[in-house]
């Protein structure tokens, strides 16, 4: 197969690189928001707005470009293409020189890139087989039909469909809602990560011959394999599924391990390689088991593991960014709640009954859980004021039964650190307690609400009252949690990390949309009398 690949704002992300130049241009305010399209209709609405963009743009693409990321995603596709003996073009308009200047250069600060990504043709993977500038795009569209492509993927909707392109060459339009990301665009054209694509990270990595392969993983944010070594330890591979809102998991996963091996954390896999262009991590495999249940010895190893988190976090005064989707007050949980409901948006437009199970029951339930939260909020903090960093903790942030394993001895290792960060322990409390995967019934939950209370009571007069409140409002992101099967994104991602067929995908929709009405229930009958005291 030969595929034909756009380069700007299809291999290489400029959102982050457009707003800080912007910012530091004077052009947008700091506390701006925003894509790439929303900040060039905002700059352009300036006076001499159509000026200030070019100079922008010239200034991003050239100078700046250094600081632009490649899409999540992408160089992983790019590799797995090669191994697969497909051939790679990228295939860019870009001129020699900028629009508005003549004296900055746009090709040479874009080659440094590519050689910086390892993406040049000579470079040791050699993962493009050639790279081509073109100054119109009438020359681009002669080209791309040139090289008789059978693939070409480029982020303008104006190539995709240009009345002259080839029409045996199948387009995939970067962005739109089915291939918004490169790991749905890798799931579409190469399919599944495979048992080949394994034994070719290992011999690439050096790490010994493999034998055997087999697929090991439960969750739909990674791909996890078992690979047997000749005359080694086997070992675990994990293939980790990013997008622009958790753009590196891997790194987050690296630094937790590296923390908590250095103040003698041990039960957490041992990391072996590490890849930051293949977005992929090797750990010495643990030999154990899923935690199938949640019962009360689990829940002290739970506890003793947060509990050593918590002396790590604040005796060491370890430096270490907030975990993943932190809420360290209760507006903090209501965005949560807003964001969520935003990226469901779309999936309601097109489902009547997830439409009709937000707006007639989920939304008024919240809207009343948030008011009664707010009348009920300690009275020495503030809904709106994030707590004092002496009460954060570092914590997993997703921690329970489908990320524990148990080995023949009764051992348990804790595994994920995906979203690791600091954090209100609150939060960690109620998503143990709300997790689908532990199935905590009431007398498991007062004892996993008993070992927190003395755990944090001490030292946080207002723990055990902030958790009453914060439960029900977690609850309501919980039951949107559950909905995201709803949202093609997260659907596509899934569907890569797991052997799904798109004929079960109505099926889970149907059983996701039930255990959140399901929980919905619990939660408005529970929520002005905490059931775990």
């Amino acid at each position: 197969m030969k595929i034909g690949i756009d380069l700007d704002n299809t291999i290489i992300s400029y959102d982050k690189v457009f707003k800080i130049a912007a910012k530091s241009f004077d052009l947008i305010s700091d506390d701006w928001s925003g894509n790439k399209e929303k900040l060039k209709s905002c700059i352009r609405q300036l006076p001499d707005g159509e000026k200030r963009w070019q100079k922008l743009q010239g200034y991003v693409y050239s100078e700046a470009i250094e600081n632009a990321d490649a899409f999540p995603g992408v160089i992983r596709f790019l590799w797995r293409a090669k191994n697969k003996g497909h051939h790679v073009f990228i295939i860019s308009h870009k001129t020699e020189v900028a629009h508005h200047d003549s004296k900055i250069n746009l090709r040479n600060p874009a080659l440094r890139w590519l050689k910086e990504q390892q993406l040049l043709p000579e470079s040791n993977l050699g993962l493009i087989k050639e790279i081509l500038f073109l100054s119109t795009q009438k020359e681009k569209i002669k080209k791309i039909n040139e090289l008789n492509l059978d693939v070409m993927i480029d982020d303008l909707i104006e190539i995709v469909e240009h009345p002259l392109l080839d029409n045996n060459i199948d387009t995939i339009h970067f962005g739109e809602s089915v291939y918004s990301t490169w790991p749905s665009i890798e799931n579409y054209l190469l399919k599944n990560i495979d048992v080949e694509d394994c034994y070719a990270l290992i011999r690439q990595s050096s790490l010994g011959n493999p034998v055997s392969c087999q697929t090991c993983n439960e969750g739909g944010n990674s791909s996890v394999w078992k690979i047997e070594l000749e005359n080694s330890s086997p070992v675990t591979v994990k293939y980790y599924i990013n997008d622009l809102s958790h753009a590196d998991r891997r790194v987050t996963e690296m630094h937790a391990n590296q923390i908590m091996r250095k103040y003698g954390i041990e039960n957490i896999p041992n990391v072996l390689h590490s890849n930051k262009y293949l977005e992929i991590s090797v750990f010495e495999h643990i030999n154990a088991s899923t935690v199938q249940c949640m019962n009360e010895s689990k829940v002290d190893f739970v506890s003793n593991f947060i509990e050593k988190l918590k002396d790590v976090g604040g005796e060491y005064e370890v430096d270490f960014p907030l975990a993943s989707a932190a809420c360290l007050c209760g507006d903090d949980i209501v965005k949560q709640i807003n964001s969520r409901l935003s990226n469901l948006q779309q999936a309601c437009e097109n489902n009547a009954e997830l439409s009709k199970f937000i707006n007639n029951a989920l939304l008024p339930t919240a809207d009343k859980i948030i008011e009664w939260s707010k009348l009920n909020w300690p009275s020495k903090q503030h809904f709106n004021l994030p707590i004092e960093k002496t009460y954060q903790i570092l914590t997993p942030s997703d921690i329970g039964a489908h990320n524990m394993m148990e080995d023949s001895d009764g051992s348990i290792f804790f595994i994920d650190f995906e979203y690791f960060g600091f954090d209100d322990p609150v939060k960690t409390a109620s998503d143990f307690l709300l997790h689908p995967k532990n199935k905590i019934d009431t007398k498991l939950g007062k004892i996993w609400v008993g070992r927190m209370k003395d755990l944090f009571s001490d030292t946080d007069a207002d723990f055990m009252q902030r958790l009453a409140v914060s439960w029900p409002l977690y609850g309501v992101c919980w039951c949107l949690i559950m909905l995201n099967e709803f949202r093609n994104t997260d659907w596509q991602r899934r569907k890569l990390s797991k052997e799904l067929s798109e004929e079960e995908h109505s099926k889970v929709k149907s059983e996701q949309l039930n255990k959140s009405a399901v929980l919905l229930q619990f939660i408005e009958c529970n929520y002005k009398q905490f059931p775990y005291l």
